[in-house]
Formats: structure tokens, C-alpha cells, sequence
């Protein structure tokens, strides 16, 4: 790998991280009431009323959020794909740990069904 391969590497470094602090963002964003943003904005907290004023229209702000986390993952996906085209037959072998290292998807597991939502079988005997 060339100097530009690890520049490359560092900035899909910096964009995955921008990534996760904007989907952080998103979900303090969502959880955070409105009721507790006004408080703050009584106890005199430094940008409580920004923060109403972002509560009032949610769908502005999400939506701002949303796109710089698209915009991080489109990139860095695209800067991903030229160090694999750069790397050649390499990328193949380092393509298996790269997903089961980073991938969310792999981790999660799936929801069981419950008791009641499952037809029960007939038993025998």
C-alpha cells in the first residue's frame, strides 16, 4: 500500500466516525423531550432555546442529519471502493474480516417469535 492508500484508508477512518457521532446525534435528538428542553431553557442552560426552537420543526433537523449521514457513508463507500480497485486481488482476501469486523448487520440478532403469534402443533402420543 502507498502513502495514498493510508490516506485514503484514514479518511474512511474520519468519515465512519463522523457517521456514528451524526447517528448519535440523531438518537439524543429523538429521545430528548420537549418538556426537559424547556427546563433547561428556564435553569438558563447555554443553547437550551436553540434547542426548542430545533424541537419545534423535527422533521428540519432530522432531516439536516440524515444527510450528513448519508453523505459520510456514501463517501467513505466510494473511497473504500477505489482502495479496493488500488489493491487488486489483496482486496478479495481482506473483504471477509472487513465485513464481519464492521458490519452492523451481523450482529444483530433476530427477533423471536412470540408464543402467541406462532401456531401451536398438534401433539402426538
Amino acid at each position: 500500500m502507498t502513502g495514498a492508500d493510508w490516506g485514503l484508508l484514514a479518511a474512511v477512518f474520519v468519515l465512519f466516525l463522523a457517521s456514528a457521532v451524526l447517528a448519535l446525534a440523531e438518537t439524543a435528538f429523538t429521545k430528548v423531550s420537549r418538556i426537559r428542553a424547556i427546563a433547561m431553557q428556564e435553569e438558563g442552560r447555554r443553547n437550551a432555546s436553540k434547542l426548542v426552537r430545533m424541537l419545534e420543526e423535527p422533521a428540519r433537523t432530522l432531516n439536516s442529519v440524515l444527510l450528513g449521514v448519508l453523505v459520510c457513508q456514501f463517501t467513505a463507500a466510494t473511497l473504500v471502493g477505489v482502495i479496493v480497485e488500488r489493491l487488486g486481488p489483496l482486496a478479495v482476501l481482506a473483504a471477509p474480516s472487513w465485513k464481519s469486523c464492521c458490519s452492523s448487520s451481523s450482529r444483530r440478532s433476530r427477533p423471536r417469535p412470540t408464543r402467541s403469534s406462532t401456531p401451536s402443533a398438534p401433539r402426538c402420543g
